[in-house]
């Protein structure tokens, strides 16, 4: 449609009628926009996929220096979240449900697709990733301030310590009540206190680095992993700029 985002599409395939043939294929639906990338191997394609923006891999099963599933894991590999719709001649339902448990989004069969199979095809991976990684981000973060919540809060905390560990460092974890946070909610309403509980949590990203973690852990609670301590001068100061700051 006019208006829409453009999708960037590679096509990681090596018969050059394959590719001409997609071309054409992807130039006759107008409610898609898309921009087409080719290469003929794997080790084009991960390269390609690890400094570009891509929104869909288009990839043929059989090619000079991949065979098969290994096509798909080693994508995966290097960007496991990437959508991708696999194209081959092989007519196979036991193959097709093995790629599709590998990581494909889709199955197509070489000779038996139109221009609108594929546009759906490709336009529907891409929503299925869009769509899981929303439920990803729900699972994982505070409705309300959008802050991470316990669960992911648990899940950084490990593995800060297990960084920490590894280089020699110190992580702190600061812990954050607000005072007397139910009188506003009492006097003032939810909606004025659920307000304030998101100007806390800007205040307290604002005060802290990009590779720290804010928590919200319920409530009126919060949490902060301070990453990379070497002093804990530095810990007591930052403390000092978070109850200033809110």
């Amino acid at each position: 449609m006019p208006g829409h985002k453009e999708t960037n599409i590679l096509l990681v395939e090596d018969n050059p009628g394959d590719v001409r043939l997609v071309e054409i294929m992807l130039t006759q639906p107008e409610r898609y926009r898309f921009r087409l990338s080719t290469c003929p191997t794997m080790a084009e394609a991960i390269e390609v996929v690890s400094k570009e923006n891509i929104d869909v891999v288009l990839l043929d099963m059989s090619l000079p220096d991949g065979e098969g599933i290994e096509n798909i894991t080693r994508l995966k590999s290097r960007e496991p979240s990437l959508p991708i719709v696999v194209m081959t001649g092989r007519q196979d339902d036991d193959f097709a449900i093995t790629a599709v448990k590998a990581g494909a989004q889709d199955y197509l069969i070489k000779g038996k697709i139109d221009e609108d199979q594929l546009s759906r095809a490709l336009h529907y991976s891409i929503e299925r990733k869009h769509l899981q990684e929303k439920i990803t981000h729900m699972a994982n973060h505070d409705q309300l301030t959008g802050l991470s919540n316990r669960g992911l809060f648990r899940m950084r905390l490990e593995h800060a310590i297990n960084c920490a560990d590894r280089r020699s460092e110190s992580i702190a974890v600061l812990y954050i009540d607000l005072d007397h946070f139910k009188s506003v909610n009492d006097e003032l309403g939810h909606n004025i206190g659920d307000k304030l509980l998101k100007e806390v949590a800007v205040r307290l990203i604002e005060s802290v680095r990009e590779i720290d973690t804010v928590a919200r852990l319920g409530g009126d609670e919060f949490a902060i992993i301070l990453e990379g301590i070497t002093d804990t001068y530095n810990v007591a100061a930052i403390a000092r700029k978070i109850i200033d700051t809110v």
